[in-house]
């Protein structure tokens, strides 16, 4: 959803404030779970296995950064992303993080 939106709106920019309005949220492409699909029923309880597991581990502030890139890679794999897609998108959410940290030096 991070590629997405800043495809989407080009907004590189933290917010510390409620900044999204309702159409943007709503504009998200959000997958519907089909429950009947055992492959589509699979991913999403093992998402949230794996989110659960995030937030019980981060509850010190810090992020397992191993889970959340499983949990990214998983929700790729619902959204049926292809792996040459999927570098495409690491790339991109990189150099967007390195262009922030350099901004911030300044």
């Amino acid at each position: 959803m991070l590629y997405y939106y800043y495809k989407k709106t080009g907004e590189v920019e933290w917010k510390s404030y409620p900044y999204h309005s309702f159409t943007t949220i709503k504009n998200l492409p959000i997958k519907r779970i089909n429950f009947s699909n055992k492959e589509d029923k699979t991913l999403s309880d093992t998402i949230s296995e794996k989110v659960k597991e995030l937030l019980k581990k981060s509850k010190s502030g810090v992020v397992d950064k191993t889970l959340d890139y499983e949990i990214e890679t998983l929700v790729m794999n619902l959204y049926k992303i292809t792996p040459e897609m999927k570098k495409y998108i690491w790339k991109s959410l990189h150099n967007v993080q390195a262009l922030r940290i350099i901004r911030e030096i300044f």
